[in-house]
């Protein structure tokens, strides 16, 4: 959706962040890797129901994901989701 890679087919944004929207399917996952360095994600779930890790996520809830280079997200059940990815301050 939202991105500073003018590549990625997606608004631009002058910032270490990116926005990404996805359709999970039940029993489907995705793998996401940062794209920048010392960054971390805040992973949305709209709808559905989705496991990222050991947690799970129904619709509305959110989870963040740092100090960790990929990951799997995972739908229980059919699921919008949100990823964010941007810097990580500490």
């Amino acid at each position: 959706m939202v991105s500073p890679i003018e590549t990625d087919n997606a608004l631009f944004i002058n910032q270490d962040a990116k926005f990404s929207l996805a359709d999970l399917s039940a029993g489907k996952s995705l793998s996401l890797a940062k794209n920048f360095e010392n960054s971390g994600f805040f992973i949305v779930a709209i709808s559905g129901k989705i496991e990222v890790g050991e947690e799970v996520l129904n619709a509305r809830d959110a989870i963040g994901v740092s100090e960790i280079e990929s990951f799997e997200i995972k739908a229980s059940k059919d699921a919008e989701i949100l990823a964010i990815e941007l810097p990580m301050v500490f």
